[in-house]
């Protein structure tokens, strides 16, 4: 089974929270979620916790979607789209969140139980994962939030550094404008060294596994976008008890 390296070293200085000029010549720490300048550092602990906040005593539910594609070592974009990915997320406070990720067809949006590994040339089963989450350490670069305006900036500037890390939230300014990513509340990309998953042999091949995921948050189950509520419904419904 090929792997594609390590896990990302320890935090360091990219862990600090990024700060702006405050009154009198000091500085005040910004809110992660609205850096003026999402290049700059911001510590991945501190906009997850505030992102999964629970003012009102209840926990919210978060949805996500995105892709999984694969590049070799030095390529920024994925060469090939394996499949799109689905998820959901159920937090409530002081337990352990539920999390739920589905596996659809590129071309179909079905979900995919069996698939042809385009590397091997065997067809192989589907592992849709649903599991209870603990917290665990993040890596500097894991997860990055930033608000859509934010993203679309960035690519318009093409300055150099900016440009590549716009580019690593999303493949393009047609992806950000699409009908159903406008209407996203935040944009949120994992990206990381890992091993392959078993189901997704890739022999000899070394890289990375790009995964780009756009983020709502809903405040209710009944919310969810229809697709996903029925796939839940039917097939895993005591998530959402």
């Amino acid at each position: 089974m090929g792997r594609a390296g390590g896990a990302a070293g320890p935090a360091s200085a990219a862990m600090a929270s990024y700060r702006r000029p405050g009154p009198a010549g000091g500085s005040e720490v910004t809110d992660p979620m609205s850096a003026d300048d999402c290049s700059s550092p911001v510590d991945p602990h501190r906009a997850l916790s505030r992102l999964l906040a629970h003012p009102d005593g209840r926990g919210p539910v978060y949805t996500w979607f995105g892709g999984h594609g694969f590049a070799v070592r030095g390529d920024v974009e994925p060469l090939q789209l394996l499949f799109h990915v689905e998820g959901l997320e159920v937090t409530a406070p002081a337990v352990p969140a539920r999390r739920l990720l589905l596996v659809r067809d590129p071309a179909s949006e079905a979900l995919l139980e069996r698939r042809r590994n385009p590397w091997t040339g065997r067809h192989c089963n589907v592992e849709l994962q649903i599991q209870t989450v603990t917290p665990l350490p993040l890596s500097p670069l894991m997860p990055i939030f930033v608000t859509r305006d934010k993203v679309i900036a960035l690519l318009e500037q093409h300055l150099p550094g900016r440009d590549s890390s716009a580019r690593q939230l999303v493949a393009s300014r047609a992806a950000l404008e699409n009908e159903r990513i406008a209407a996203v509340d935040y944009v949120g990309t994992w990206q990381t060294s890992t091993a392959w998953w078993p189901w997704m042999q890739m022999e000899d091949e070394s890289g990375y596994l790009f995964t780009r995921m756009f983020l709502r948050k809903y405040a209710r189950p009944g919310e969810l976008p229809p697709r996903l509520k029925a796939d839940i419904d039917e097939r895993f419904p005591e998530l959402l008890e």
